[in-house]
């Protein structure tokens, strides 16, 4: 287990976006915002507390997957190794807190998913940002396909022919 092991609960609060490291792996990131609720005991109302902003990084197939389903105000559970910088910028000092995300999933308490497992067949090539959801759409259809035997197999030759 790493050292510095951290798991997080909060919302998307940017949409993640994506860029290439060496042309081949993904990297994906976001702004996570993680704001904890009590209750004041002299009101007896919920109050929420101070928000923490954490930068959120993940690569190759679980920053595809981000890119394919997270969206800013999702609610999300992150865990990974927690990294902190410290910086000077123009005789301030600076500070930044990042997650190098091991595994993202969502939060349950705040709705349901419909889930589709990834065919790790699938070739790990890095796709530009537009194209993740077509890569997406093309890895369901074949799991699907994959499921299905030949039924599937006529499905995804039907799905050609449309052009989808």
């Amino acid at each position: 287990m790493r050292d510095n092991h951290v798991s997080l609960t909060g919302f998307v609060a940017t949409d993640p976006h994506s860029t290439l490291v060496n042309g081949e792996s993904m990297v994906a990131s976001f702004r996570l915002g993680s704001t904890p609720r009590y209750v004041d005991r002299r009101s007896g109302q919920w109050v929420d507390g101070r928000t923490t902003w954490v930068t959120v990084k993940c690569w190759r197939q679980l920053a595809r997957n981000v890119m394919a389903c997270a969206t800013k105000g999702s609610r999300v559970v992150v865990t990974g190794k927690l990294i902190s910088s410290q910086w000077t910028s123009d005789g301030q000092p600076r500070s930044r807190v990042e997650i190098e995300a091991d595994t993202i999933a969502v939060d349950l308490t705040y709705g349901t998913v419909d889930f589709h497992k990834v065919n790790w067949s699938e070739p790990t090539q890095a796709v530009e940002q537009p194209e993740v959801l077509e890569l997406s759409d093309q890895v369901e259809r074949e799991a699907l396909a994959a499921e299905l035997g030949e039924l599937g197999e006529a499905f995804e030759e039907e799905l050609e022919r449309a052009g989808v």
